[in-house]
């Protein structure tokens, strides 16, 4: 409501002050000729309303209900003066309709019901004013009822129509304030939860790593223990290798403080650096770079911490098994259609216990654990095996912040 007032007030003193510039083209001819018509009542109403005009419209501080009163009382007064003066001839009942618009557009319904009654008293009494002898300039009491009521319909149509349209922008623009209100509240209270809610994640990766940095600690604590005996080292050379696994892949799972997560060519890496250490003449690794294409590029999936730690741990015990097996071996890892995979291929030499070894291998705990989120294909070719492993499960692709 506030907000359309005040609107109409700055409207009014804009229409005023344009007024009182444009109005001197009206106000000079007309006081010239109503001095050389003899008509000098008229001269005198036109002067006075254009400094009505001039002091409401430029003198500062002047309240917008002065203003508004002060410019249908004179357009009223000035409708009056030239009924008397000239009668029709004049624009006396423009003035009057000019007054009922004018209070539809910057007033309130007060001021419309008081400017309309006001118009119909001005008539009545100058027809009642005619009916007892006054000069109508050929006017007769009939016709100011005709056009008298013809000028009431007119400027009760014009203000009703200006208010409905009035009404209805106010009104639209109260409701985009309560929504913009609402939107507001909406959004502080968002804002507050999205902190909150930030505040909670960074408590929990602080947790997390405070975990990971510990369980780290104690795997190293056991490594550093077995590496103090040889011979327990000997005897626990599959339990020191993955503790050592779980290890790496723990700190490549830190290496970004936003991330948690790992790229399968990180783990594939980290696998044949681990298990193939001793030997890496014979036994390779391979990027397999992905042919160019008019698609769109392959986006790498990235793992969590639940899904990476037992995939690492199934890689490692097929290396393990093919670096028992053959003293050559080749790590291929990739991206194809079916998404990322790592590849061992073994020439065909020793190597055909391997898929003996692999299907003993997919019944053991580490297969198992690893069943719903890596895929295990050995194949037979002509002069090599090849062992191949693609996730599963459902990964996000792109960047590793979450």
């Amino acid at each position: 409501m506030t907000g359309v007032r005040d609107e109409q007030e700055l409207l009014l003193t804009r229409f005023l002050r344009v007024l009182s510039c444009i109005g001197v083209v009206a106000y000079i001819p007309g006081v010239w000729i109503a001095l050389d018509e003899g008509i000098v009542l008229i001269a005198i109403a036109n002067t006075v309303t254009y400094a009505l005009v001039l002091a409401v419209a430029w003198i500062p501080g002047v309240r917008a209900g002065v203003k508004l009163t002060v410019v249908i009382a004179t357009a009223l007064a000035l409708s009056a003066i030239l009924l008397v003066t000239v009668g029709p001839r004049g624009a006396g009942y423009i003035w009057m309709i000019a007054a009922g618009v004018i209070a539809a557009v910057f007033g309130s319904h007060r001021a419309i019901v008081i400017t309309l009654l006001a118009t119909v008293a001005l008539l009545a009494g100058y027809g009642v004013a005619i009916a007892f002898g006054l000069e109508g300039h050929g006017n007769q009491p009939v016709t100011v009822v005709i056009i008298g009521t013809n000028v009431i319909v007119v400027a009760l149509a014009l203000a009703i129509v200006v208010r409905a349209i009035l009404d209805r922008l106010e009104r639209s623009v109260n409701s985009q304030k309560t929504l913009a209100e609402r939107l507001r509240i909406e959004l502080d209270a968002s804002t507050r939860v999205q902190k909150q809610l930030g505040t909670t994640v960074a408590l929990k990766d602080e947790l997390l790593r405070e975990v990971h940095h510990r369980v780290n600690n104690n795997m190293q604590l056991i490594l550093s223990m077995i590496d103090l005996d040889d011979t327990a080292r000997s005897d626990a050379r599959s339990v020191y290798a993955r503790i050592r696994v779980l290890s790496a892949i723990n700190n490549l799972l830190h290496t970004d403080r936003n991330a948690l997560r790992i790229g399968l060519i990180d783990i594939a890496a980290t696998v044949y650096d681990l298990a193939f250490d001793r030997d890496r003449k014979r036994h390779r690794l391979v990027y397999d770079s992905p042919p160019e294409t008019d698609r769109e590029p392959r986006v790498p999936v990235e793992l969590s911490a639940q899904e990476a730690v037992p995939i690492a741990l199934y890689l490692f015990e097929i290396a393990m098994v093919v670096e028992s097996d053959t003293d050559r071996s080749t790590t291929h890892y990739g991206m194809d259609d079916g998404g990322e995979y790592v590849r061992l291929v073994v020439p065909e030499s020793r190597g055909s216990l391997i898929p003996e070894r692999l299907a003993a291998l997919n019944r053991t705990a580490a297969a198992i654990a690893a069943n719903d989120l890596a895929s295990l294909r050995v194949e037979q070719t002509d002069d090599s095996q090849v062992v191949e492993v693609r996730p599963t499960g459902p990964h996000r692709p792109g960047s590793r912040t979450e």
